[in-house]
């Protein structure tokens, strides 16, 4: 009797290391043949009460895939961050650290969402963002996987008080992803009041003056119009940047990529890149401008709206997805034998958000799972609420395709909602809640597994 308690003993400390980070109580993953990540439930928690805290950004971070994220009070940009042991005065329990990273933004103080990347020692967060009128800047946070020591560096990526871009100014939130050795890029919108122009930054190999001063960092026009403000970047596995963005004059949603030799182009320096047209407004209806894109194993996603006028107006949330041939939107031309051309993506309809104009304010965000499966947090409308909801196609959870499943998290909720998905496809979303001033809540995936009684 006493191997088999022992025998118990040992299988309870197997499954609790199995699930756990050693650092933090964020859970990893559950044990394999246990449940579907995406059944799991959700728990709901505040996590400042009457904060008006916004542009919230989430992520995991590091190898032991510790939940972060960014958010706004005033001008003043924080960093939080959960590890066991630590009680820095935030969050439930006061469990959580709350860093300030940067202050007095400016107004809007506009910034790129937090994204993080692995080295062996350490992991990199970094930020992109304007400096008064003279420069874009970016800031890097270099941290231990367990939080316990960090560094930092600062420097100019633009300078918007000469050269090209003497008199821009940042237009909307940039964005900013890593390629694979760890390296900043940057995708933003500038303006002059008068035009915008969508401009991709990356370290060369070549000191230049593109970015208006002589650096190695290159800046390159990709469009220029009228745009959202809104500009999303990933990166490919091979370092290859991709871009999507509103064009507001043709009411199109358009995806940006380097092209080359034996496909012509029809944008960027020299028309090296292809921008071609994802969706478009049709008649009276449009493509409201905000999207969310994010790149799975080989396939970039996108998150967007499209409005529907007439007797029955509606408010939709869209995907769309690059599956190469075959799709029924993004026209595009690529070689293969000779050049080819056809539709590469597919646009499908994922959720009614709102049927009745005016249309609430509508965020999401979207995130690809390990599997290269679609998330989607985002707000709609139920009855005479608005609320945070995710959805996700069945094929997720082994069923049929069809319509999207979709789970309600908290009502009311507000207009800012940031997701972020482990390593296991495990979620975590930071959303306001409806008040005045509102609350800024946490929501995330909830493992628990029970064992059974072992009797003598």
């Amino acid at each position: 009797m006493r191997t088999h308690k022992l025998v118990a003993i040992l299988l309870c400390l197997a499954v609790i290391l199995s699930i756990f980070s050693p650092v933090s109580s964020q859970i990893v993953a559950p044990p394999k043949g246990t449940v579907e990540p995406a059944l799991l439930p959700w728990v709901d928690q505040i996590f400042s009460a009457d904060s008006d805290a916004y542009f919230l950004s989430a992520d995991f971070g590091g190898k032991y895939q510790i939940p972060i994220f960014n958010y706004i009070i005033a001008d003043d940009l924080y960093f939080a961050y959960k590890v066991d042991g630590t009680t820095d005065g935030c969050g439930p329990d006061s469990a959580w650290t709350c860093k300030l990273i940067l202050s007095d933004l400016g107004s809007p103080p506009f910034y790129s969402p937090l994204t993080s990347f692995s080295f062996t020692d350490t992991f990199l967060t970094a930020w992109v963002y304007q400096n008064g009128t003279e420069s874009l800047m970016y800031y890097s946070k270099y941290w231990a996987h367990d939080f316990s020591s960090s560094g930092s560096a600062v420097g100019v990526l633009l300078r918007l008080n000469t050269g090209t871009y003497n008199g821009y100014h940042l237009a909307g939130r940039p964005s900013l992803a890593y390629d694979s050795e760890g390296h900043i890029q940057g995708a933003v919108i500038l303006s002059n009041n008068s035009v915008e122009k969508l401009v991709y930054i990356y370290m060369g190999d070549i000191t230049n003056t593109s970015c208006g001063f002589s650096t190695t960092w290159t800046c390159d026009e990709i469009d220029s119009g009228r745009f959202s403000g809104l500009v999303q970047l990933s990166i490919t596995a091979s370092d290859s940047p991709r871009i999507s963005y509103n064009d507001l004059i043709s009411d199109q949603l358009i995806y940006a990529y380097p092209t080359n030799i034996l496909v012509p182009g029809t944008c960027g320096p020299g028309d090296t890149w292809r921008c071609i047209m994802i969706d478009e407004g049709t008649g009276d209806d449009t493509i409201y401008p905000v999207l969310s894109m994010d790149f799975g194993s080989g396939s970039p996603q996108i998150a967007y709206i499209e409005d529907k006028s007439g007797m029955l107006p509606q408010r939709l949330l869209r995907h769309a997805k690059f599956v190469g041939v075959g799709g029924n939107c993004g026209w595009d031309t690529w070689y293969n034998i000779g050049l080819q051309s056809g539709y590469r993506w597919n646009c499908t309809d994922v959720a009614v958000i709102d049927s009745q104009s005016p249309f609430i304010a509508s965020p999401f965000s979207l995130k690809v799972d390990p599997d290269n499966f679609p998330v989607i947090a985002y707000a709609y409308v139920d009855g005479a609420s608005s609320c945070l909801g995710v959805t996700y196609p069945p094929e997720r959870v082994g069923g049929a395709p069809g319509a999207w499943i979709g789970d309600e998290i908290d009502c009311p909720a507000s207009d800012n909602i940031a997701l972020a998905l482990n390593n296991a496809g495990l979620g975590f979303v930071v959303f306001n809640q409806f008040s005045d001033p509102s609350n800024t809540n946490i929501a995330f995936q909830h493992f628990i597994l029970n064992l059974p009684i072992i009797r003598r």
